[in-house]
């Protein structure tokens, strides 16, 4: 394998300047990034370098899930080539950016993914009660097409971070710290791929927290299903199943030192009994 194939490539949800990017560049500092698609699996070609990490964007102080990455988490190979081995929160404060020139009661559309949009409710409804919210497909998404759409854009506005007035030509920031809570955080994942596509393996023998996939028909029981597999469960999440009558269930579960005590092979068989996927675990 040519020298390329060692460069490892982080990937999150772009343009440059989302919250993904920001949070990536801080926790991580790896040289190279690239764009998310979810869709994407882990590939090891010849000459090719190699994704082998995502950050993804899992829930919200005051939003709560991030759908997009909750559907992501139900694709068949995450779980057997690509894992959740870790996670991170980052604060978030959001801004207004408008075109150059654009005043406040200008602003007709405002722009940005949902999860910002919802975010800033609060002070949308106080200062633009009258505005049409847009959701694109992320923050910086919503600040690049306005810089991208010249004087057409006069009357619109992006929710993002400071970072895309710096990165996107002829914006600025009309009001910062829009966010409806101060403390406003985001919790992300990262995603870590197997290139060798062997199954899930603890990469340390001690993890405190684990997320598992259930799948349940109607009318049965995800907390007896659950139970059955011994670990404190700190949530459950339900995704509508997009195959079957039934539901996607992600539980959440701490392993309170028992993950010492008993092996790997011990923990994927109680999970399994109950037609659930381990995705990963961490410290």
């Amino acid at each position: 394998m040519s020298a390329n194939a060692s460069i490892v490539i982080v990937a999150y949800l772009g343009p440059e300047g989302t919250y993904s990017h920001q949070a990536c560049i801080f926790l991580i500092l790896i040289q190279t990034f690239a764009t998310l698609d979810p869709n994407t699996q882990c590939r090891d070609n010849e000459g090719a370098a190699v994704t082998r990490f995502a950050f993804l964007p899992w829930e919200n102080l005051i939003y709560g899930q991030v759908i997009d990455t909750y559907d992501a988490l139900r694709q068949a190979h995450i779980g057997k080539s690509t894992f959740v081995t870790g996670e991170y929160t980052f604060a978030v404060e959001h801004c207004l950016l408008v075109r150059k020139g654009t005043k406040l009661k200008d602003v007709r559309r405002i722009l940005s993914h949902e999860q910002a949009l919802g975010q800033c409710k609060v002070w949308l409804s106080k200062h633009i009660p009258e505005g049409q919210l847009v959701a694109v497909a992320s923050t910086a998404a919503a600040a690049k097409t306005i810089s991208e759409s010249g004087e057409e854009a006069s009357t619109d506005a992006a929710i993002c971070s400071k970072i895309c007035a710096e990165l996107y030509e002829g914006l600025e920031v009309l009001q910062e710290g829009i966010q409806d809570d101060n403390n406003n955080k985001t919790r992300f994942i990262v995603l870590g791929c197997n290139v060798d596509g062997a199954e899930w393996k603890v990469a340390e023998k001690r993890w405190t927290t684990g997320l598992i996939r259930v799948s349940v028909r109607r009318g049965s029981s995800v907390e007896k299903a659950v139970g059955e597999i011994g670990l404190k469960v700190v949530r459950i999440d339900r995704r509508p199943s997009l195959w079957v009558e039934g539901d996607d269930y992600f539980v959440e579960v701490e392993s309170e030192g028992e993950s010492e005590v008993k092996s790997q092979e011990y923990w994927k068989r109680r999970v399994e009994a109950i037609g659930g996927v381990i995705l990963g675990t961490w410290l």
